[in-house]
């Protein structure tokens, strides 16, 4: 049986990973807003991926207030939160990340331009409670994150995540 950590995403070779967070940190430094923030948000999930937790939560907190000052698209707003709320997962802090999956899963299913972002919502929602051992509440979400992922024909390797984390849960149901 495959154990918990399989639902994280460590780079295979972190060194590389960490040349490419500094070209993006080059590149974001960039009149054209958008582009910047960005490429911040790619930097937050290198970031977190390399466990650099508090400096992810940094990032991506200096993403998401951009994008509020500056009145950015909703759809900028749902993703990077998305982003954070994993980042507060991976420090265990599940009551923070409950409130804000809950909160983008709430306005992915209110808003039309966050919609697209409903079935990663799920997904990683699914995820965060796999970590709280909350197997049939996660399990739920896989399912909705699986028929969305069906019906809007998302790439391959997406709709196989969704497939092996059911699988996974399963076990522990």
């Amino acid at each position: 049986m495959k154990n918990k950590m399989e639902f994280h995403d460590y780079p295979k070779n972190p060194e590389v990973i960490k040349l490419k967070i500094n070209e993006l940190l080059e590149e974001s430094a960039t009149s054209d807003i958008k582009k910047s923030i960005s490429l911040l948000g790619m930097i937050g999930v290198y970031q977190r991926s390399l466990m650099m937790l508090d400096e992810a939560e940094k990032t991506l907190r200096k993403v998401l207030d951009v994008i509020s000052e500056n009145q950015l698209s909703i759809a900028f707003y749902a993703q990077n939160k998305i982003r954070i709320a994993h980042v507060y997962q991976w420090q265990k802090k599940f009551e923070m990340s409950n409130l804000i999956f809950e909160e983008i899963i709430d306005l992915c299913l209110k808003n039309e331009e966050a919609s697209q972002y409903l079935h990663f919502a799920y997904q990683h929602h699914g995820k965060n409670l796999f970590d709280q051992e909350r197997y049939q509440e996660a399990f739920e979400l896989f399912e909705r994150a699986l028929k969305i992922r069906i019906q809007s024909n998302v790439p391959l390797d997406q709709l196989q995540s969704t497939y092996d984390a059911i699988e996974v849960v399963k076990r522990y149901l």
